[in-house]
């Protein structure tokens, strides 16, 4: 690749992206489940619930910290890096 190309990227950014295993970069999003309205008949908001480990089949860490998830039934999530404490 030369270095007038757009779609290479530094080696010094490849390296500052953090590795995470299926399992972090899973609790790092949440899927949205629909609950059952209540007594009453009212809609309830959704729960938020982490994706499971199992379910990964990919995952990327974005260089703005953005972390994507793909499920083996193709639903695609989007988390965030925790911010580190300041």
């Amino acid at each position: 690749m030369s270095a007038s190309d757009p779609k290479s990227t530094p080696p010094a950014a490849e390296a500052a992206k953090p590795e995470l295993t299926a399992k972090q970069a899973a609790a790092l999003v949440k899927r949205a489940v629909p609950q059952p309205p209540d007594e009453d008949g009212k809609p309830q908001p959704d729960k938020m619930v982490a994706v499971k480990a199992e379910e990964v089949l990919s995952h990327k860490v974005y260089e703005d910290g953005r972390v994507v998830v793909v499920t083996e039934d193709g639903q695609k999530f989007e988390g965030a890096l925790k911010e580190s404490a300041k």
